[in-house]
């Protein structure tokens, strides 16, 4: 019997999960923990794989939870998440290739680099205000910078944009 996986991410990296994961068995996609456990009980299973992306708003909380209640987490997202993820409770860690859309943010830091406001930029990539400024303030968590300049040097510092 294949094992069920549950993944809890955004819905825009569910594609590269369930592609990498759907040979191995049976993939399902989850917002939150709360839709998870819902999910459990409707698949009326009796054991699963909860997946983690660590770059979800509550990464730790959801990997807290679902350990302390013997769930098997398993973390997945980029390389530098691996420890963190392992101090929070997850029993393994998968590197997930978020590449195409890692592009989308290199676009997104290049703009900001050149001088562009967030009305400038939305413009430019056809996605509403509101939409840049959350997606700069979960670049600003992921590459721990303080603030648009500190991204932009960050970025540099380690490759990401040229």
């Amino acid at each position: 019997m294949k094992p069920t996986y549950i993944a809890i991410t955004e819905l825009r990296w569910f594609n590269a999960i369930r592609t990498q994961l759907s040979t191995k068995g049976d993939v399902y996609w989850a917002a939150d923990s709360t839709q998870a456990l819902s999910l459990v009980g409707q698949l009326q299973i009796s054991s699963c794989f909860i997946l983690v992306d660590c770059d979800i708003f509550g990464a730790r909380e959801t990997i807290e939870h679902f350990a302390k209640n013997h769930y098997a987490v398993i973390a997945c997202g980029r390389g530098a998440h691996a420890t963190m993820a392992m101090m929070w409770g997850a029993a393994a860690f998968v590197v997930v290739n978020k590449q195409e859309l890692l592009n989308e943010d290199a676009i997104l830091i290049s703009l900001i680099a050149q001088g562009c406001t967030n009305p400038q930029i939305g413009r430019k990539l056809h996605k509403s205000e509101d939409s840049i400024k959350i997606w700069i303030g979960r670049l600003l968590r992921r590459y721990d910078a303080r603030d648009r300049a500190n991204l932009v040097a960050n970025a540099l510092r380690v490759g990401f944009i040229r």
